[in-house]
C-alpha cells in the first residue's frame, strides 16, 4: 500500500477527532493558516494529504501521532455507558462529592508543586546565565 493511500485512509479520523474536540473547520483553518474552504477540501479528500500536512493537522488538533494512529471512536464511546455513570466506584457519581473534592485538592496540590519546581528550574537557569 503506498503512502498516499494510507494517508487518505486516515482522513475520516481527522474529522472525528476534530468533532469530538469541538473544533470547527474555521478554527482548524486558522491554526493551519489556510482558508476554511481549503481545510474542508482536506476533510472531504479533495486535496491530497501529505505527511507534513497531517503532522500540522495533528498539532492543531493537539493529538500525538501514536494516539491518532490508534484512535478508535468505538473505544471512546464504549467506555461511556450508563453503568459508568451509576457505578459507586466512579469518583463522579452523585453520592461522592467528597471524593471529587479530594481529587480536586490533589490536582491543585500537584499543580502548585509543579509550578514551584518549574520556577526553581527557571531561577537556577537565570543564575547560571548571569555568571
Amino acid at each position: 500500500m503506498n503512502e498516499q493511500v494510507i494517508l487518505t485512509s486516515l482522513i475520516p479520523k481527522i474529522k472525528k477527532i476534530r468533532v469530538i474536540k469541538g473544533f470547527s473547520q474555521d478554527y482548524m483553518a486558522t491554526k493551519l493558516e489556510i482558508t476554511q474552504n481549503t481545510y474542508s477540501k482536506i476533510e472531504r479528500g479533495e486535496t491530497m494529504l501529505s505527511l507534513e500536512k497531517l503532522i500540522s493537522i495533528l498539532a492543531a488538533l493537539e493529538v500525538d501521532m501514536n494516539i491518532f494512529i490508534n484512535f478508535d471512536e468505538n473505544m471512546v464511546f464504549n467506555h461511556c455507558n450508563q453503568n459508568d455513570i451509576i457505578n459507586k466506584n466512579n469518583p463522579f457519581a452523585a453520592n461522592s462529592i467528597e471524593k471529587v473534592q479530594e481529587l480536586y485538592e490533589r490536582i491543585i496540590t500537584q499543580k502548585d508543586a509543579e509550578i514551584e519546581r518549574l520556577n526553581n528550574l527557571l531561577n537556577s537557569k537565570i543564575k547560571l546565565s548571569n555568571k
